[in-house]
């Protein structure tokens, strides 16, 4: 972050094919570090490769919202899952990202806090 000079703890919620592009492009960031994953099915092949020893992994959203305690979450699940988890990471200050789409109501990024 720009104001402390630390890196921003960024999560990943549903690894699937946009949730990989997702963990790239954090992964190439310098100011953020991936610091937990989350997807249902568990871990697969392509997503492996692309976690740090540092990165947790979660097979549950709320989980991982309360151990990891990210700042920002990237939330790639299937759109009509995207208000559940985002209420369950508002209420900390977090920064909530998903793509646009979906049902067209309230879409880009999020803020509370």
């Amino acid at each position: 972050d720009s104001l402390t000079g630390r890196k921003l703890k960024v999560a990943v919620i549903g690894c699937g094919k946009m949730g990989l592009n997702h963990i790239k492009t954090v992964n190439s960031l310098k100011n953020a570090q991936l610091v937990a994953v989350s997807d249902s099915l568990g871990a697969s092949d392509r997503l492996t490769p692309l976690l740090s020893d540092h990165v947790q992994f979660f097979r549950e959203p709320q989980e991982l919202l309360a151990k990891a305690r990210p700042d920002v979450v990237h939330i790639t699940t299937p759109p009509d899952s995207h208000a559940a988890i985002a209420a369950a990471a508002l209420p900390a200050p977090t920064t909530i990202v998903r793509p646009l789409g979906g049902s067209g109501r309230n879409p880009g990024t999020q803020s509370a806090g």
